[in-house]
């Protein structure tokens, strides 16, 4: 006879017991990295405005738009995740995943500015992006966390994929021809 008369009586597995903890530790982080993003995004769009001479590239001042709408949408997001289900967070991860993915992307093959450059002389790059070099820094502390941003919704995706579908072998049907009345083997 076992420990536990009745399986209710046994305790939960432990990754039942530790799910609420991840989950609410992944949020935290997202919410986190996000307010950091914000803060890095609009204190670009603070010093430089709205208008597009401003910046070294139309694009430029495009992706920082975006980034600004995807750091409010994931706020909105995170804060109201716990009365969404399983399903929408599945939704919602796989969507800002791809926002994430396309401003990282961008931002990475806009700015020429890396961690290993950013106190190189300053004709080294494009005359738009010289008066830009004192916030070098800055700018590639922006794309590492729109990368990082992009990991945790990817991989939340992948963990929301796996708690919504059951993923597991399905008994083989019978084959297609095959009758009872036929059948003499």
């Amino acid at each position: 006879m076992g420990k536990y008369v009745d399986d209710k009586d046994a305790p939960p597995p432990l990754m039942t017991r530790l799910r609420p903890w991840l989950w609410g530790f992944t949020f935290f982080f997202v919410f986190c990295l996000t307010g950091v993003e914000l803060g890095l995004d609009s204190h670009i769009l603070h010093q430089h405005g709205n208008d597009a001479s401003n910046y070294p590239s139309l694009e430029f001042k495009n992706i920082i738009g975006l980034i600004l709408f995807t750091c409010i949408a994931t706020l909105l997001y995170v804060v109201s995740h716990p009365w969404s289900g399983a399903r929408m967070s599945l939704f919602w991860s796989f969507v800002f995943a791809v926002f994430w993915g396309t401003s990282a992307g961008v931002l990475n093959r806009v700015v020429p500015f890396e961690a290993h450059n950013c106190g190189a002389d300053p004709s080294h790059f494009a005359p738009g992006w010289r008066p830009w070099q004192h916030q070098c820094e800055e700018l590639v502390t922006l794309q590492a966390f729109a990368w990082t941003l992009w990991a945790v919704f990817l991989f939340k995706f992948i963990a929301f994929c796996c708690e919504v579908f059951r993923f597991g072998v399905k008994p083989r049907p019978p084959p297609f021809y095959r009758h009872k009345m036929f059948d003499t083997v």
